[in-house]
């Protein structure tokens, strides 16, 4: 008899879980959602457009809109104009968001070490890479 493959996808699912969980309390404590957060680390690469943000995290534009409201609110991200194409309006974050996000990624970082405490230093980053290529698609679609 041979032994059943492994799920991948409950794997990732119940990894994600244990994962996003943790990352949530942490965040939670600093005043921040965990899709507040990921918008403020896609603008780490500079500005984008809602609807760049959209695709990358795979929600509807309206979702974004409110979301992108919230955080501007804060005074976390501004909207500015394109500077090639006035129809759009560019995301980027603000010095205070900046500082957001720096404290942010230390709590995220931290209860992400406790999640992966099995793994390698080198078994994490052949886990980041393998996520990055699963994820890149996305990013290039």
């Amino acid at each position: 008899m041979t032994t059943p493959r492994p799920n991948l996808g409950l794997l990732i699912s119940l990894a994600n879980v244990r994962t996003f969980s943790a990352a949530t309390t942490a965040l939670s404590e600093h005043g921040m959602t965990p899709r507040g957060y990921s918008v403020l680390e896609l603008l780490q690469s500079g500005p984008r457009s809602q609807r760049d943000l959209a695709h990358l995290l795979q929600l509807d534009p309206s979702r974004i809109v409110a979301l992108v409201d919230q955080l501007e609110n804060a005074d976390l991200v501004e909207r500015r104009p394109h500077p090639d194409d006035r129809r759009i309006r560019q995301v980027e974050t603000t010095p205070a968001g900046e500082a957001a996000y720096t404290v942010a990624r230390e709590a995220t970082e931290s209860t992400l070490d406790a999640a992966l405490h099995a793994l390698s230093p080198r078994e994490r980053e052949t886990l980041a890479g393998l996520l990055e290529r699963i994820v890149r698609p996305v990013e290039q679609a």
